[in-house]
């Protein structure tokens, strides 16, 4: 179906793009019953009609309202539960007949302070959580004998030198992720990389890979997405993991971290950005480039300077000496430009005390997030979030 310059198709349906929503993204879990709707209009366009909707198919409205802005905050709380929301581009008294792409969300029972908590796991988009297994699908093929394929679901084995020479191996890894292309479904995102073993040489292509969902049923196969040049792999290492942060550059589609152990000392991480054809297009070169060795790195994610966009929070540790590193990047000005800075806590430091354990919290309940390291009633380190980066460390019980 063709649907012009400023439309395109969604399960049949020609969907106007003329003003596109851009948060709270879809299908996603509020910890606001609040939400901040943001959009983007189109040249010419004056402004939007906003509905709140109880189903997508928009047969019940709760709500209307006609905006010249670009960002809308209810006056009063919305009822907990699903709800839909869409747009209508508006030119003077003229309203567009064709909707913007209908998008999901979920207002909490109570109120945390906290704009997004997590997603909600609806691959068709009626609002209801689907049921979903994170699955391995692998097909291996020997070079000795050409166009034979085994395909088989199995539990995941590491690829090293033991394996037989002249095998290649490909492995899929699919879990449940929010909305990459803009069309208010949420996708799965996962792994899929390849392992070709030549004698004791094992190289490794590794790629993220996204498989778009729609209503009645997934709306493509396998979009790949190289994450990081093939690469010769020491014994054990050339895993590739790839995780949904949300949308860290405020337009609408949901964003992919990727991170590669080349060996055992360095590590590849880099983020994707989504598109409307679901495609992510990278950023240029790595994210982060440590010197040192990184063990256990871990990336999380939050809105810790408040403006309403994902930042990463990415935390590394050098194997030899417990030294950690923590960094947290906004995206800014088309590139990752900055790291907001980390205040040092009573002790004087970040202090080794600093694990892989942490919780993204609203400890304070200024509406900008916040992080406790090592969370619980005791050795705990929180980090308060703040407009200009994290402005104080508090040591002892996670805050509640």
């Amino acid at each position: 179906m063709h649907c012009g310059a400023f439309a395109h198709c969604i399960g049949g349906v020609c969907t106007s793009l003329e003003a596109r929503p851009l948060a709270p993204l879809s299908p996603i879990i509020l910890g606001v019953q609040r939400p901040r709707f943001r959009w983007e209009r189109a040249p010419g366009v004056d402004g939007v009609r906003l509905q709140l909707c109880a189903e997508r198919s928009c047969m019940h409205i709760e709500s209307t309202r006609d905006l010249a802005a670009d960002e809308y905050r209810p006056d009063v709380a919305l009822s907990p539960g699903v709800h839909f929301w869409r747009l209508f581009a508006r030119r003077g008294a003229s309203v567009s007949p064709s909707p913007s792409p209908v998008w999901e969300f979920v207002v909490p029972p109570v109120d945390t302070g906290r704009e997004v908590v997590g997603l909600l796991r609806d691959i068709d988009g009626d609002g209801v959580e689907d049921e979903f297994a994170d699955v391995w699908g692998t097909t291996v093929r020997h070079s000795l004998a050409p166009g034979e394929y085994q395909r088989v679901v199995l539990t995941p084995v590491s690829p090293s030198p033991g394996l037989p020479s002249g095998t290649e191996r490909e492995s899929v890894y699919l879990r449940f992720g929010g909305d990459i292309d803009g069309d208010g479904f949420g996708d799965l995102v996962g792994e899929h990389s390849w392992t070709r073993v030549t004698g004791f040489s094992v190289t490794i292509q590794p790629g993220c890979t996204t498989v778009r969902g729609g209503a009645p049923r997934f709306a493509s196969t396998f979009v790949d997405v190289a994450v990081a040049p093939s690469f010769v792999s020491a014994f054990g290492y050339g895993s590739t993991t790839c995780q949904f942060v949300f949308d860290l550059n405020g337009d609408g589609h949901g964003d992919i971290a990727s991170s590669t152990q080349l060996n055992r000392s360095d590590f590849d991480d880099r983020v994707r950005f989504g598109t409307q054809s679901g495609w992510t297009t990278p950023a240029s070169g790595p994210v982060w480039a440590f010197p040192f060795r990184n063990v256990y790195p871990v990336t999380t994610w939050g809105d810790f300077n408040g403006d309403g966009r994902m930042d990463l929070l990415h935390v590394t540790r050098e194997e030899a000496y417990a030294f950690i590193t923590v960094e947290v990047r906004i995206f800014a000005r088309g590139h990752f430009d900055s790291s907001l800075p980390f205040p040092r806590c009573a002790d004087g430091s970040l202090s080794p005390r600093l694990t892989r354990d942490l919780l993204v919290l609203d400890a304070n309940r200024d509406g900008i997030d916040d992080v406790s390291f090592n969370p619980g009633p005791a050795g705990a380190a929180t980090f308060f979030g703040g407009p200009d980066g994290f402005t104080s460390c508090l040591l002892g019980p996670t805050p509640r």
